[in-house]
């Protein structure tokens, strides 16, 4: 070979610089190093079970990741650098997409993509991986479970029935507990990414439509769900319907349509007086014991700055009665009252038993209400922070 030439050292082009005795060649590489060697042919050689440099090949081997021993390279594609050699036996140096480097058995590699043995591709080219097991995004406000969502397996794992999942918001979780179809939530209604129609109580909501982002695990039937214009809202799967509701104020129309004409109007408009006033003194005290919290934890002082356990002492010895502090309002909510004036509640529940009445006022599910009603433990209880 003269000088100049180009030839090959292990799937490496190099240029001859000098042609030695015996058959040894003085090479020169790309990156400028210089070698020795008898090692050389004219074209690229074919590497241990015919695999070439620079081709892609999938692992199928049982080794693991350096820094994680916890997640297989199983199903990964691998470029391959080359031969390299480790302990006396032959060896393909192997690099992943990420810049790792690793070395392996030639029958450790395939040129086509392994199905693990639970079943599925990594990063489930097919189709999607839907969670079903009990994950919390404690993170999320409020928090909300990963249960339905869809995800992608990131890595299988030694143990053959568990891979890791990577959700859309990147949280990763080890599991067994995963389907390829989306599973119905709440009842079997719905599932996570149906489009519904608000049904609730909010009349600034009611009938508009919302797509179900996640389950709410505090609840029960719990769902959030994301409007069009990008508002989200807690609710439960009783107040989702996958058909438009009709107007919430068709019943409130009726229940307080003037009564008929005629010769009975008098009988029919007394009837219709005297049970609206009934409705009205019948509200007017609850029992401590029927008013829930609204809030999951309140603050130790009014907006004053009085503590609540100043509040507790005046009651107590007599300084105050409850004619002196203002009413409790109460919003009507799934079957129970729940206060809106969550400090002075807290109060009253540990000044007074269960069975005292106290004097409230009715309210609406207003905004005020919404922005306040984060129990989630329906309000029997509430933290002082």
């Amino acid at each position: 070979d003269q000088a100049s030439q180009a030839v090959q050292y292990y799937g490496r082009s190099a240029r001859v610089l000098r042609v030695l005795n015996h058959g040894e060649l003085k090479l020169q590489f790309s990156d400028g190093k210089i070698r020795c060697t008898k090692n050389w042919s004219r074209q690229e050689p074919t590497l241990p079970g015919k695999f070439r440099r620079q081709q892609r090949v999938y692992y199928v081997g049982k080794s693991c990741f350096k820094h994680d021993r916890d997640s297989c390279l199983f199903g990964h594609r691998l470029k391959i650098l080359g031969r390299a050699a480790s302990n006396g036996e032959e060896l393909i140096a192997l690099q992943l997409e990420s810049g790792d480097r690793h070395l392996a058995r030639h029958t450790s590699l395939s040129t086509k993509e392994p199905r693990h043995s639970s079943g599925f591709f990594l990063h489930q080219k097919v189709q999607w991986i839907y969670y079903v097991g009990s994950a919390i995004a404690k993170r999320h406000s409020p928090p909300t479970s990963y249960y339905g969502q869809a995800a992608v397996i990131t890595s299988f794992t030694p143990q053959a029935k568990y891979v890791w999942l990577r959700f859309g918001d990147d949280y990763p979780v080890k599991t067994s507990s995963f389907v390829v179809s989306a599973p119905k939530v709440c009842g079997d209604r719905f599932r996570i990414g149906d489009e519904v129609y608000y049904a609730g109580s909010s009349e600034v909501l009611f009938g508009r439509k919302a797509t179900i982002k996640a389950v709410l695990p505090d609840t029960t039937g719990g769902l959030l769900v994301e409007f069009r214009d990008g508002t989200t809202k807690a609710t439960t799967e009783a107040k989702l319907s996958l058909q438009k509701p009709r107007g919430p104020r068709e019943q409130t129309a009726k229940l307080f349509a003037p009564p008929p004409r005629k010769c009975q109007f008098r009988h029919d408009a007394s009837m219709w007086m005297s049970t609206a006033s009934a409705v009205d003194n019948e509200r007017d005290r609850l029992p401590l014991e029927e008013i829930f919290y609204s809030q999951d934890s309140i603050k130790n002082k009014f907006q004053d700055g009085r503590s609540l356990g100043q509040m507790e002492r005046e009651l107590r010895v007599g300084e105050k009665q409850l004619s002196d502090i203002p009413r409790i309002t109460v919003v009507r909510h799934e079957g129970r009252w729940f206060s809106v004036d969550n400090r002075r509640l807290w109060v009253f529940k540990r000044v007074f038993g269960p069975q005292q009445s106290v004097p409230v006022s009715r309210g609406a599910q207003d905004h005020r209400f919404w922005s306040k009603f984060t129990t989630n433990n329906q309000g029997v209880d509430v933290r002082v922070r």
